[in-house]
């Protein structure tokens, strides 16, 4: 019984007697029958009480404590939460997780990005019958198979065996699976077994329906083929009603014969075929299985031929990787891990050190790669001393990077050159990413900044500290980090009367101005910000390495449209400043906070935003 546990305990003369939970003491001196048949009694009287889940369809998302009233398209939502008798339902172990700013491949744009991870098993109360659970699950921590595999078992029977998310769909890819289960006890238990020493279970959404008469026929899907380089890629619309999968099916001609191009049925609306030879043109057709195992019609044949890289017309760059390097770059972790590569291009072999930025903003289902050399071997890549092939991640129209560097040189001001490239991992297509200048020797030279002043990331913001640490980190070998420190000081103890002066004299006054002004019709939030020191006069000047946020306006990975609040307002605006009256956003700025206080600040902003 999951109402309570039944026990020994002894009676006010102390004899041996059995006890359901908040019931009645039934001594042992009763007999046999008599016991037995009031047990059976009591547990239906128990199983009487608790509530059932009479409502069908119904949704829960995992690691979402609160659902919205009233049903939905999907069917009635259920929050997440604890595991209660009283309430017919819930999760036993496990935490939640969500990542928010992040798009997901396939699904709902509706859907939260959100999972229960570690757990043990959901339990719900429903009628004896039968029903169809749809299972979603999602990956976000690992890109590669084998590294998050676990059993699915409903009603303690495996009806999902070794259940790899990454292996079916990829990272940062809905995958929803459709099974039947049958209720017989009034209990539902849904369990989650790891299998390995890998990363724990996880899902993201239950969908529970009652299971339906099977279909006379599955409707046909209707993909579309797209070549690109060695492969074509498919996409179809998944049918309206829960299905096992798909099949694929290939030929070199359009009359056929077709054969299957998979090894098993795909459970995910969308297929890869790669590697392909370039030039020559593949027929495909696409059909549903029920989950009784029928087949559907086959679709239309649909054709696409592969190209070359280079046909792109863009720059080309292969990474070459081991297995055991893969194998490192696959968990994301705190600190980016370097591993030896080799980077073709142009005919020529650079031996490098290749890293996966980890940074949860950029970790996505496409990873951006940072390139330096092995000095060893070769001391630049292309006289470059380190490369940056950015995925553009959260932004689908790969626009955002190139547009807002375009917008930031038009203003006069020093920007990374950014550069659309197409790149390839041991051969294979992974799409096109922009490399995008790092702030090194060769961009002072370039933009003709000072060679040999500090150049440094803030990383502890400018607030003054009582302790020694630095408060930022040097880039580059030129100047010394010791200037930052005194600047950081001089903010925080110069009185507003000295601000003007200090402003005029110690930074490039008209460029900051220009560069907070192309940041406000961005709409960008700040960056990390970077501080360059003149050595010839000792004026800073500020700049960005990347420019991810803020296209103009445009919002990504949203439904509905977005009123703009006076908070919004009031964070672009000022940045991390403290306007009079405002509470405290988060780690503040001493300059954006003196820079706001400052009238000439304020008058030539406004003139520069109507310019």
């Amino acid at each position: 019984m999951r109402t309570g546990t039944w026990s020994w305990r002894n009676d006010a003369q102390g004899r041996r007697c059995v006890c359901p939970p908040a019931k009645q003491v039934y001594s042992a001196r009763m007999p046999l029958k008599v016991v037995l048949l009031s047990l059976l009694l009591a547990s239906l009287e128990l199983i009487a009480e608790e509530p059932v889940l009479e409502t069908f369809p119904f949704v829960l998302t995992a690691g979402v404590t609160t659902s919205p009233p009233g049903p939905t398209p999907e069917g009635a939502l259920l929050p997440d939460i604890p595991f209660d008798p009283g309430r017919g339902y819930g999760f036993v172990g496990g935490v939640p997780k969500q990542r928010v700013g992040v798009g997901a491949f396939g699904g709902s744009l509706e859907w939260p990005l959100a999972f229960r991870e570690g757990l043990e098993k959901y339990v719900f109360r429903l009628p004896r019958g039968e029903y169809v659970l749809e299972l979603t699950f999602i990956e976000t921590d690992v890109a590669r198979e084998g590294l998050r595999t676990f059993d699915v078992l409903a009603e303690d029977a495996v009806v999902l065996p070794r259940l790899d998310i990454f292996e079916e769909a990829e990272d940062f890819a809905w995958l929803t699976v459709a099974v039947k289960v049958g209720v017989y006890d009034g209990w539902l238990d849904l369990g989650f077994a790891p299998q390995g020493t890998g990363h724990l279970p996880r899902i993201s959404r239950i969908r529970v329906s009652k299971r339906a008469e099977a279909p006379a026929s599955l409707p046909a899907p209707q993909p579309r083929a797209i070549g690109g380089p060695q492969q074509v890629a498919l996409r179809w619309q998944a049918p309206p009603i829960p299905v096992a999968g798909f099949e694929v099916l290939r030929s070199s001609a359009r009359e056929g014969p077709f054969e299957p191009v998979t090894p098993r049925v795909l459970r995910v609306p969308w297929y890869v075929d790669a590697p392909l030879e370039a030039g020559r043109e593949c027929f495909y057709r696409v059909r549903a299985r029920g989950l009784d195992g029928q087949e559907g019609p086959l679709s239309s044949p649909v054709s696409a031929k592969a190209c070359t890289a280079s046909e792109l017309g863009l720059a080309v760059y292969d990474i070459r990787i081991g297995d055991e390097g893969i194998q490192q770059l696959a968990v994301r972790s705190g600190d980016a891990q370097e591993v030896p590569a080799e980077l073709h291009s142009l005919g020529d072999v650079h031996y490098v050190l290749l890293s996966v930025d980890p940074d949860v903003s950029r970790w996505h289902r496409k990873k951006s790669f940072r390139i330096v050399p092995q000095v060893d071997r070769n001391r630049t890549i292309r006289r470059r001393r380190e490369m940056y092939f950015s995925a553009e991640a959260g932004d689908p129209t790969l626009l955002r990077e190139k547009v807002s560097g375009d917008m930031t040189r038009a203003a006069g001001l020093a920007s990374p050159a950014v550069e659309p490239v197409v790149l390839l991992v041991n051969g294979r297509y992974q799409g096109l990413y922009h490399d995008i200048e790092r702030l090194d020797r060769r961009f002072r030279i370039r933009n003709r900044l000072d060679r040999v002043g500090i150049l440094a990331l803030e990383t502890r913001g400018d607030v003054l500290k009582d302790d020694w640490v630095p408060h930022g980190e040097q880039r580059g070998e030129e100047g010394n980090l010791f200037a930052l420190t005194e600047l950081v000081h001089e903010l925080n103890r110069l009185g507003d009367e000295e601000m003007p002066r200090f402003f005029e004299d110690r930074f490039y006054f008209d460029r900051l101005v220009d560069r907070v002004a192309v940041r406000l019709l961005r709409g960008a939030s700040p960056t990390a910000r970077y501080l360059l020191e003149d050595s010839r006069n000792r004026r800073w000047e500020l700049l960005e390495e990347k420019q991810p946020n803020g296209a103009l306006g445009i919002h990504d990975f949203e439904v509905k449209p977005r009123s703009t609040s006076v908070e919004m307002l009031d964070g672009i605006l000022s940045g991390a400043a403290l306007p009079r009256g405002s509470a405290l956003r988060g780690e503040p700025s001493v300059l954006d906070t003196r820079l706001l206080a400052f009238p000439p600040f304020r008058e030539r902003l406004c003139q520069r935003l109507d310019a």
